[in-house]
């Protein structure tokens, strides 16, 4: 995907400096379309056939569903396509119109500012924001792939691992619809990304590049930051030339002071990276966030936290209801149904699978513990904030490679396993 980008910079770069005006938006953004797409075509050439035909498979997949959203919805719109996208949309052509609205608080914040900009330029059309997720979710489907191969995952895994994520009805419909999902989990996907490159290099450059793609992800949305703990429980204890954790007295240390920060900085600072949690000020406000409910699909709706030791034992009952809601039990109707089917069963089965099965065959991999407590720690932090199945669908889906990622260790685990014992 590094030309395909390359090849969207120097087109913006073309328009920026033609600087023509029309009213035809939608020829001259299906025309900045097309080219691009033929510049993705060439790009591909450098992956094997198959996993070329499943990366064109994610790109043809998501712009069809692109299309659709924008001139087929009054036959089916997707879910999460309407008040969001809508209100996103006309916040970024008011920031379009009036550079003045850069500086001010506007719905969507960071997300509708950077729509805003590639309005400004290249032109202000939906066409253009929707395509940019498109891209956006066709490069985290190579991204796993490159994870994968770094973790020298067996070649049959890591495609069943990609079509996966190609097929994942809440990956096309994030990649297809103007939501900042997307934008969130490539820069997610992308620190763990060079999280990888530090366990497979120890370069120390990695760690820069890992933390500052993560800022960037909590930048636009602040639940990302529990990937970190992950992060930092690695960077602190494992150790590359004993290839085995070690832990002393300074690293745990650090480790107990480095949480003490974190802990400071998301209460006090979060209007920083932290604005989408904005109203816990202190733990008071906290527990009020971990007790509210709203919505029509708003559950565990007679459960109240007044404590810390309330939050800690309640904990693991809001991050399974995270995870796999709407649950059968709170089901309203066919809508709740189909979600569940979709998307809720496959968190119940992919997490659990890896967890229960790497205990099962004693894997012990140590970057499969770091991204279970990246994973856990994440759950852990959105659990707490979201308390509705609608807004848990579209959260949970931010870590979706990485869950896919622990699974597709596990599964090479068993794998070799399996060669090893014939």
């Amino acid at each position: 995907m590094k030309f395909t980008w390359l090849g969207f910079l120097l087109q913006v770069f073309i328009m920026l400096f033609l600087k023509f005006e029309t009213s035809q938006f939608v020829v001259v953004a299906i025309f900045f379309i097309i080219i691009n797409f033929i510049i993705f075509v060439f790009d591909l050439y450098k992956y094997k056939f198959k996993i070329r035909n499943i990366i064109f498979s994610a790109y043809i997949i998501r712009l069809f569903a692109m299309f659709w959203d924008i001139y087929a919805r009054n036959i089916f719109a997707f879910p999460g396509s309407g008040n969001d996208t809508e209100n996103f949309l006309n916040s970024a052509l008011k920031i379009y119109e009036s550079s003045n609205m850069f500086t001010i608080g506007i719905y969507g914040g960071l997300y509708t500012k950077t729509l805003a900009t590639f309005f400004r330029l290249i032109l202000p059309h939906r066409l253009i924001g929707q395509y940019i997720n498109v891209l956006l979710g066709v490069s985290i489907v190579v991204i796993l792939y490159k994870i994968l191969v770094m973790l020298d995952v067996n070649e049959k895994t890591i495609k069943y691992s990609m079509i996966i994520m190609v097929f994942f009805p809440n990956a096309v419909i994030n990649s297809a619809i103007l939501l900042r999902e997307n934008i969130i989990v490539f820069f997610a996907l992308l620190s763990f990304y060079y999280f990888i490159k530090w366990y497979k290099t120890s370069l120390n450059k990695y760690v820069i590049f890992s933390l500052l793609s993560l800022l960037v992800a909590t930048a636009y949305h602040s639940g990302v930051i529990g990937l970190a703990a992950g992060y930092i429980f690695m960077y602190l204890f494992y150790n590359h030339k004993k290839n085995k954790f070690v832990f002393s007295k300074n690293t745990v240390i650090i480790f107990i002071l480095l949480l003490i920060i974190s802990t400071n900085v998301y209460i006090y600072y979060n209007d920083v990276f932290l604005a989408k949690f904005s109203r816990v000020q202190n733990i008071e406000d906290l527990y009020e966030v971990a007790s509210g409910r709203l919505g029509g699909s708003a559950y565990l709706t007679s459960l109240t936290i007044n404590s810390w030791w309330q939050l800690i034992l309640y904990s693991p009952i809001y991050m399974f209801y995270f995870l796999t809601s709407p649950l059968p039990w709170t089901w309203r109707g066919f809508g709740d149904i189909l979600a569940f089917s979709i998307d809720g069963i496959f968190y119940i089965y992919f997490l659990f699978y890896s967890i229960y099965f790497s205990r099962k065959y004693r894997f012990k991999d140590y970057i499969f513990i770091g991204t279970i407590i990246s994973i856990l720690a994440t759950v852990f932090i959105f659990g707490v904030g979201v308390q509705n199945a609608g807004t848990a669908m579209r959260h949970r889906h931010k870590i979706v490679p990485i869950i896919i990622i622990a699974y597709a260790m596990v599964q090479d685990y068993k794998f070799k396993r399996r060669i090893d014992n014939i």
